[in-house]
């Protein structure tokens, strides 16, 4: 389904002010010490971007984030942006293989001894394939101008290096991630669990959706020498307070492929609490949470990954 065009933005339809397309990175150093998380969100009908970013820290986060920056020009393979101390690049060296992300600017501690300080934060990563880019939610919209527009998604893992400045530190960077492209209106009134882990062997990524009363979507895959699309997934979560951040649920996770499974305890070890507010209808909030976890595996060593929760709730 996912061709080398698709790494490129996609005809949209004008008016349909739902209508998104993002690309996400995520990282983890593979003893868990350094971990990152970016969002860009390209919002075509309604003229802006929408950036976030968090790192991982000697132990603490820090974010940066800017919802309404301007829109100008066209954009394709190459995503970026300048403009009054911030600056971002996406470019594809080669596509579906090799990107590379470019994020420089002033984000703020989020938790630690300097929270609410701001502080200078730059990263330089390479994303290199490590599997397939793997396609699902692909669906046809029709618009009111009387065209069919694509709507899809793809996730894909990857092996990333490059280098991390805080505050004017240097340091390398080597570990494993996913990065995902997808487009077409986005619904953020609803709830889903999104987990990625990975190790030497294995890579997985794992995620249920429910929509109202509807049955949960499941998609995602699991990598071991070749990827499968998931046939069964199922979480066991329980949720601890609101205002826990760092820990937020306490579970577990099974789900299998044709010929591959993985299950295992979901250990959150920290976390950030991400806002969306400005995307759900009145009378409605979201517990919006990314997790840095580890998966402990009923037949394999423990796997680093990134577990995503969010829940709807009366506002």
């Amino acid at each position: 389904m996912i061709l080398p065009a698709d790494e490129a933005t996609h005809p949209f339809p004008e008016g349909l002010d739902l209508w998104n397309e993002s690309l996400f990175f995520d990282w983890i150093a593979r003893d868990g010490s350094v971990a990152g998380h970016c969002r860009l969100g390209m919002h075509p009908t309604q003229g802006h971007l929408w950036l976030w970013f968090y790192l991982l820290h000697d132990g603490h986060w820090l974010r940066l984030e800017h919802r309404d920056l301007p829109l100008d020009g066209r954009y394709d393979l190459e995503w970026s942006y300048e403009q009054d101390g911030l600056s971002f690049r996406r470019t594809v060296a080669e596509a579906l293989k090799t990107n590379r992300l470019d994020v420089e600017g002033v984000g703020t501690w989020v938790d630690g001894p300097r929270a609410g300080e701001t502080v200078s934060v730059a990263v330089a990563l390479t994303f290199e394939a490590a599997g397939p880019a793997h396609g699902m939610a692909e669906r046809e919209i029709e618009w009111v101008d009387g065209k069919t527009y694509q709507a899809a998604r793809y996730e894909q893992p990857c092996d990333v290096r490059g280098q991390v400045v805080v505050d004017g530190h240097a340091a390398s960077f080597e570990g494993r991630g996913e990065r995902d492209h997808s487009w077409g209106p986005r619904m953020w009134a609803m709830d889903w669990t999104f987990l990625v882990v990975g190790d030497d062997a294995w890579r997985a990524q794992v995620t249920e959706v429910v929509l109202g009363a509807m049955p949960p979507i499941t998609v995602g895959y699991l990598q071991h020498n070749t990827m499968e699309p998931l046939e069964e997934v199922s979480f066991a979560l329980t949720y601890g307070p609101e205002d826990e951040v760092h820990r937020p649920f306490s579970g577990s996770v099974r789900s299998s492929s044709a010929t591959h499974h993985l299950a295992g305890e979901i250990v959150p070890i920290t976390g950030v609490a991400l806002d969306d507010s400005h995307c759900m209808p009145e009378g409605a909030r979201s517990i919006y949470r990314r997790t840095l976890v580890q998966l402990k595996c009923e037949d394999r060593p423990p796997m680093w990954g990134w577990m995503e929760t969010h829940r709807v709730v009366e506002a």
